[in-house]
């Protein structure tokens, strides 16, 4: 908008950034992800910068540690609990709980 100061930040990036931190400097690859709503472009674009990062480094993609959430809080938290297999298999996560606003 004319006139309006904005700032824009480019999640993908820094989504990117994480996930190849977790990967080199502490050495995961299994990596848990909490998407936000799939109906929001930039929970979208942030879960697809995700999955480049990954492959990128090639790392696995693990369906089972992908998670629906919704930018909230406890964002995941039910799916993960109800997953039928042991969280001590877990070894990074990278939760989005970002403000889509």
């Amino acid at each position: 908008m004319p006139g309006k100061t904005s700032i824009l930040i480019e999640n993908s990036k820094c989504i990117i950034n994480i996930v190849e931190h977790i990967i080199k400097v502490h050495k995961r690859k299994r990596i848990v992800y909490i998407k936000g709503p799939e109906q929001n472009d930039k929970a979208q674009l942030c879960f697809k910068a995700f999955k480049k990062a990954m492959i990128r480094n090639n790392c696995p993609i693990h369906e089972e540690l992908i998670y629906k959430g919704n930018f909230g809080e406890d964002s995941g938290a039910a799916e993960f609990i109800q997953k039928p297999y042991s969280l001590l298999k877990l070894t990074e996560t990278v939760s989005k709980a970002m403000n889509p606003a």
